[in-house]
């Protein structure tokens, strides 16, 4: 029997107020001597799109997937969500190129170190430049693995699992709002209007006592998993995405109009959406 294939595909937008994108992505195979390209990610500088698609089998060392969001107000958002995507891929790619594939364990470990990597290098690049003080940007990062995924978030961009029809979250966004709807003080509704709605409590670069959010999920044929920052959950219903990934030829379509429909319900942010479908 041939192996699953793993098919990702990203886009990214400044949507329809902000002149700046802050957000990044990226997907990269960890396989040694991966069959296609590598990996891919955005945004790029002309179209806001992926350069092509990634379709692999998730190999003995997973196939990582990364959104970032620059923290906004802050000074070299942008610089901080590219310097996440890059800074978590390096430390995964030496990981996987210096022993034995990992168990689960393992490298979930790896997931979590590789972020806690990502703070120091953001810390690090805002001391040495008065510029880009203060930088910050949230990530999550999710790794297929051996029938797995294995989710690392810090801040409120989200992954979502689509089974069967059904959008599961598979992280918690860590933000004022949240901690309001957990103590019934608000509902979910209201907290799309909240004007505390954008305040999260950590972001890499900038949290005093980090805390990386680590997951385990199973995957099986026919999952889609979507990594999106909140300028797409935050303007586009559970109910519609579940609607467009459900109709999507593949995760490229998927992607197009997921950020099409981000735009059309006001693009008041900037928007990304990492799609994968297994098969």
């Amino acid at each position: 029997m041939a192996p699953p294939i793993l098919t990702v595909s990203g886009r990214t937008a400044p949507g329809r107020v902000r002149s700046e994108n802050q957000d990044a992505f990226r997907a990269t195979d960890l396989s040694e001597a991966p069959a296609g390209p590598p990996s891919i990610e955005g945004p790029d500088p002309g179209t806001g799109a992926a350069a092509g698609t990634l379709a692999c089998p998730p190999g003995s060392q997973g196939v990582l997937l990364l959104v970032a969001d620059g923290v906004g107000g802050t000074r070299g958002g942008a610089v901080a969500s590219r310097l996440a995507g890059s800074a978590v891929t390096e430390a995964m790619q030496r990981a996987a190129g210096a022993g034995a594939p990992p168990d689960a364990d393992d490298a979930e470990r790896r997931l979590h170190d590789a972020v806690i990597e990502a703070d120091r290098r953001i810390r690090a690049g805002g001391d040495a430049s008065p510029e880009h003080r203060g930088m910050a940007t949230t990530v999550t990062a999710a790794l297929v693995f051996e029938g797995f995924v294995l989710v690392a978030q810090v801040g409120d961009s989200r992954c979502y699992l689509f089974r069967e029809g059904r959008l599961i979250p598979l992280t918690r966004d860590q933000s004022v709002v949240q901690e309001l709807i957990e103590a019934g003080a608000i509902t979910s509704e209201q907290a799309r209007t909240n004007p505390q709605r954008n305040l999260i409590l950590q972001a890499l670069g900038s949290a005093s006592d980090l805390e990386v959010a680590l997951s385990r999920s199973e995957l099986r044929g026919g999952d889609q998993l979507l990594l999106c920052s909140d300028g797409l959950w935050g303007l586009v219903e559970a109910e519609e995405i579940s609607e467009l990934l459900r109709g999507a030829a593949n995760p490229e379509a998927a992607c197009e109009e997921l950020v099409a429909r981000a735009n059309e319900q006001g693009g008041t942010d900037n928007i990304t959406a990492l799609v994968a479908r297994l098969a």
